[in-house]
């Protein structure tokens, strides 16, 4: 989904602006693939170095649920990270709590942002297609 969308974000402004929230939650759904200690500052570097040239580049507004739900991802790698220091009891009753938190936030980002183009598509198609009729018919004449 993030690469035809970031093709599309080129075409369209509200897909530009949906491109920061799916592609920042598919990024970060792949973090818990670096599980080790080590590597959990290159986790947190990657993950804002995309975020911040995504949001350099599309520069779109966003809605006031997508950026809280952008903070919150960052809260759950904070979870993650910190889960085994604060809570040890839990984690070692519920070792893939981690795991599930990750899956379950960022499925419902990519839900919402699935949706959200599915709707734009729905919706606005006959509208883009009209501006395009319109600029051709510019260009011709």
């Amino acid at each position: 989904m993030i690469i035809p969308l970031t093709v599309l974000s080129f075409l369209d402004h509200q897909e530009s602006s949906l491109l920061l929230l799916c592609s920042t939650t598919g990024h970060v759904s792949l973090l818990p693939l670096l599980f080790r200690p080590q590597e959990a500052t290159l986790r947190f570097l990657l993950v804002i170095l995309h975020a911040l040239c995504v949001l350099k580049w599309t520069e779109g507004q966003k809605s006031r649920l997508e950026v809280a739900y952008l903070f919150g991802l960052a809260g759950v790698c904070v979870f993650d990270t910190l889960a085994a220091l604060v809570l040890p009891g839990l984690v070692a009753r519920f070792p893939f709590l981690p795991l599930l938190v990750y899956s379950l936030y960022c499925w419902v980002g990519l839900t919402y942002s699935w949706l959200c183009l599915y709707w734009n598509m729905w919706c606005c198609s006959g509208e883009v297609k009209e501006k395009t009729r319109r600029q051709t018919k510019l260009k011709a004449s």
